[in-house]
């Protein structure tokens, strides 16, 4: 996105459909990737379901999966500090990025 078109777009952004949609898709995959966290390593009893490898792996693939799947509408970024970086750097509006940090 060029300069000159960055505060025209963050100016009409709110108000389009699409925009409201990849920010719906970046909080499924965010919900996702951190209920995948929370309950993998989660205990039943005296059995562990979840030891180190076992955690990475299911985190790997969650972030894969979330990955290519909202690649297309959100970015697929699931994480606060890229969306940050992103902002920063002008690959995003800032009113697009405070809006999927706050979601």
């Amino acid at each position: 996105m060029k300069r000159e078109d960055y505060f025209d777009v963050a100016r009409t952004e709110p108000f389009s459909p699409l925009f409201w949609r990849d920010v719906l898709a970046e909080f499924i995959a965010t919900c996702v990737l951190v209920t995948v966290q929370c309950f993998v390593p989660l205990r039943h009893g005296n059995q562990s379901y979840g030891g180190p490898v076992e955690v990475a792996l299911a985190v790997g693939f969650v972030v894969c999966a979330m990955g290519w799947t909202v690649d297309e509408f959100g970015g697929g970024h699931m994480n606060p500090a890229v969306t940050f970086s992103m902002a920063l750097c002008y690959r995003i509006t800032v009113v697009r990025g405070r809006c999927r940090e706050c979601v």
